[in-house]
């Protein structure tokens, strides 16, 4: 990945960052007007082999808070966009939201 090693790292997925992902990238007609694929619950069960084979990459930064990275995997023919935050003290990275195309 671009920046960080983030080898070894253990990766979290919240209750509310499954809900934040549902909530805003969950909704057919929004999803289909951004050229994407509506998140639904059986999704989150792709989450091991999207973290396993996705690629890694630096993602947009806020001004404050912890680096953020990117995972993009293809799994059976759609495209996951993980958006996760890297907690180094603790060795993990954490969900922030997902969305697919």
């Amino acid at each position: 990945m671009v920046g960080e090693d983030v080898r070894g790292f253990k990766h979290a997925a919240s209750n509310q960052a499954m809900r934040h992902s549902l909530r805003q990238h969950g909704d057919a007609k929004t999803e289909k007007a951004r050229g994407q694929k509506p998140v639904i619950m059986d999704d989150f069960a792709n989450l091991p082999q999207v973290m396993r084979t996705g690629s890694y990459h630096q993602a947009d930064q806020r001004a404050f808070g912890p680096r953020r990275i990117e995972v993009h995997a293809t799994i059976d023919g759609v495209r996951y966009i993980y958006v996760g935050e890297i907690r180094r003290k603790q060795r993990r990275i954490d969900m922030v939201t997902m969305w697919k195309r």
